[in-house]
């Protein structure tokens, strides 16, 4: 009996068996209960008492993704594979929780904002505890889960906004920035884990996301449409309210300053409210929209059909691309390509190229590049050049290259210069464009001058599938942006 006392005392004094104890977070809606050990233990939604989590499953609160094991006592031990690190700590100092990771020496400080409908919880910084002896380099964080909750299913769940919920009650996780990544995950035996994190290559420190309960749909909208206004978010809840959110809409095609009455009468004929105009009507290019021959007075004729449109009683929305750009335009064919198009591959001239050759080779194998007609295209520096085909066998090159194409100039580049394959759209008048950078300002723009000058009300955002990598991020940043 004194040996199995010993031991028990000898066990929790060094965490052997560690039970943990309740940090609890509550407002006016809900009472969520984190235990010590890193994980939450409840979640109940007051209006109807009910628990909104799977009981007993000890899913870590937080969670760092590496790639990789990164600290090099880890990555001696373990594979080079990604690996979890789990929160095993979470300690409260007022507004603020404190967690730390198994085998890591990370601690993660998440502030917290409770307010009567929810719960902001943003990730201020991770710290990073040197050992004693010698210096060590902080190691990296690919993903950081900032929040992971096992809601319990419930009839209903909206993929877009996070939300599952019934008739007496509803959990959302929600972003609060564009770089907060939100994701739900089914955990089977009617549990679904709810997800807001961050991954190092769109923002770490700084991304947060709120937790709301409400006694169901309407409640829920109430809280959202809170979130919205204290962080300065699209009104998606007073969109969502609005008389006009379920109209159906009348989209143009072949629409001029002079059949516009013609359109507005057939739409009054089919009994619709809204009218759209495609940019392709009034531009003959995407990115800087330059206006067509049948818009010769350019934005002047445009505001003309809008008012015409608008006096007629409709409501008049734009359908446009905001994250392309066609080979019509100037970004692409003035002469000097613009060299922020995103990129599909990137390659190396494996030896000095002249204006005249129509071989180019490169150091990296081509294989996998683009073949479909149209989208056999490669950029290096300030030239374009189209090729037939492709060698995947050393020596690697590119074969059959038209120099020059799209009005850029033919010209002699050095070895070991770096370029790109552009990442022509599925539609080859395009080219996609990387959306980290100034361009995607400058388009957005571009739209917001015609969408402001012609008294436009809503925005039709075409192309959010033909983004690069992160697919999450650049579809919301960008149409969060325009």
């Amino acid at each position: 009996m004194r040996r199995f006392a010993a031991l028990l005392s000898f066990a929790l004094l060094s965490g052997v068996l560690c039970f943990g104890k309740d940090i609890v977070i509550e407002n006016d809606v809900m009472k969520l209960v984190l235990n010590e050990n890193g994980w939450s233990e409840s979640l109940i939604c007051k209006a109807d008492g009910r628990e909104q989590l799977k009981k007993g499953c000890r899913l870590p609160l937080c969670n760092i993704l590496q790639y990789r094991p990164y600290d090099n006592e880890n990555f001696l031990m373990f594979p080079a594979k990604p690996m979890n690190f789990p929160s095993n700590r979470i300690t409260r100092d007022g507004d603020t929780l404190r967690v730390e990771f198994r085998d890591t020496y990370d601690i993660a400080v998440i502030s917290m904002n409770v307010r009567p409908q929810y719960i902001s919880f943003t990730l201020e910084r991770v710290d990073y505890r040197l050992e004693d002896f010698g210096v060590k380099r902080k190691t990296e964080i690919d993903e950081f889960a900032l929040l992971q909750l096992p809601v319990l299913e419930k009839k209903h769940f909206g993929e877009w906004l996070n939300v599952s919920w019934d008739e007496k009650s509803a959990v959302c996780l929600l972003g609060i920035l564009p770089e907060t990544r939100i994701d739900a995950f089914p955990m089977g035996r009617g549990c679904r884990r709810m997800y807001a994190g961050a991954e190092s290559a769109v923002m770490l420190e700084g991304v947060g996301a709120v937790l709301a309960v409400s006694d169901g749909k309407e409640g829920m909208l109430d809280a959202i449409d809170s979130v919205e206004k204290d962080f300065g978010m699209p009104r998606g809840v007073e969109s969502r309210r609005s008389e006009q959110y379920g109209f159906s809409y009348y989209e143009c095609r072949e629409l001029t300053p002079e059949n516009v009455g013609r359109h507005i009468e057939y739409a009054r004929q089919g009994g619709f409210r809204q009218m759209v105009i495609y940019y392709t009507d009034f531009a003959c290019t995407c990115g800087h929209y330059l206006f067509n021959d049948k818009y010769p007075g350019g934005i002047d004729d445009l505001k003309y059909v809008v008012s015409e449109m608008k006096k007629a009683g409709m409501t008049v929305g734009l359908h446009m691309h905001y994250c392309k750009v066609s080979t019509d335009d100037p970004y692409v064919c003035d002469g000097t390509p613009d060299p922020r198009f995103s990129a599909f591959r990137s390659f190396t001239l494996s030896s000095g190229l002249d204006s005249c050759s129509t071989t180019v080779y490169v150091g990296e194998n081509p294989s996998g590049v683009r073949m479909e007609d149209g989208r056999r295209l490669i950029q290096i520096g300030s030239e374009l050049i189209s090729y037939e085909s492709f060698s995947s066998v050393k020596p690697y090159c590119f074969k059959g290259c038209r120099r020059g194409v799209y009005n850029s100039a033919a010209s002699d580049h050095s070895v070991y210069e770096r370029f790109i394959q552009p990442d022509v759209d599925d539609w080859p008048r395009f080219i996609r464009i990387d959306q980290n950078c100034s361009i995607q300002d400058e388009i957005a723009r571009n739209i917001a001058n015609i969408y402001d000058s012609c008294g436009f009300e809503f925005l039709y955002f075409d192309g959010a599938e033909d983004v690069p990598n992160p697919y999450w991020y650049n579809v919301s940043r960008s149409q969060y942006k325009v």
